[in-house]
């Protein structure tokens, strides 16, 4: 099965395309700072990777969506979780969420995290 690129040249824009679509969005050039445009840049960035997300799962790969949500909240879960080097409290806090509604969501998902590493001595 061959792969594709879903990520062509025609998807990233230029600077004087995002300036451009910056510009009319905003409709005056007086309110484009170069803050503003950092910030719409990483807003147009978030759509953009969105969109390719829902059209190669959704569409291309058909992943059926209960399954999609399934695997998108446990990899946040998992991610979050590591983040936070296995804090629950701080994780739940980390994602806006209570700590028993984390909690459950870990015991559904069968999530663990051992905040020590296991480690097999030698000596006796």
């Amino acid at each position: 099965m061959a792969t594709e690129n879903v990520h062509t040249d025609q998807s990233v824009p230029s600077i004087g395309g995002l300036i451009g679509r910056a510009y009319y969005e905003t409709e005056s050039a007086e309110k484009i700072s170069p803050e503003y445009l950092d910030e719409w840049k990483e807003r147009t960035f978030r759509k953009e990777v969105f969109e390719l997300f829902i059209e190669y799962f959704c569409i291309r790969q058909r992943v059926p969506f209960k399954e999609l949500i399934w695997r998108v909240e446990k990899s946040i879960l998992i991610r979050a979780l590591s983040q936070c080097k296995g804090c629950q409290r701080s994780t739940a806090k980390f994602l806006g969420i209570k700590y028993t509604t984390l909690n459950e969501k870990l015991k559904r998902y069968n999530i663990r995290f051992d905040k020590k590493p296991f480690s097999i001595s030698s000596s006796r």
